[in-house]
């Protein structure tokens, strides 16, 4: 994913834990594109499978009626974007 003053990269190649990174850069419309990376790595949980921390959210939501930090209107804009993306590349 790239932003204006970075991207994070996940790269399967690397050791569990180690694979998300994020570059500090600067975006240019001359070359070069893009200058000045900083790569740092990003700790998080490689060891909870993304579905399971899904679940867990949602049994929580349910038993205590605290909203969770996203919802299915948000979930079905990123599908709609992902969608767009495919259409555009393809």
């Amino acid at each position: 994913m790239t932003g204006r003053k970075g991207s994070l990269i996940f790269d399967d190649t690397k050791q569990d834990g180690e694979e998300l990174c994020m570059c500090l850069h600067a975006l240019s419309e001359t070359s070069p594109f893009i200058s000045s990376q900083e790569r740092t790595q990003v700790a998080y949980d490689h060891q909870e499978l993304p579905l399971k921390r899904q679940c867990k959210a949602f049994v929580h939501t349910v038993s205590t009626g605290v909203l969770a930090p996203t919802n299915g209107m948000e979930a079905l804009l990123g599908v709609e974007i992902l969608s767009n993306a495919e259409e555009i590349v393809l």
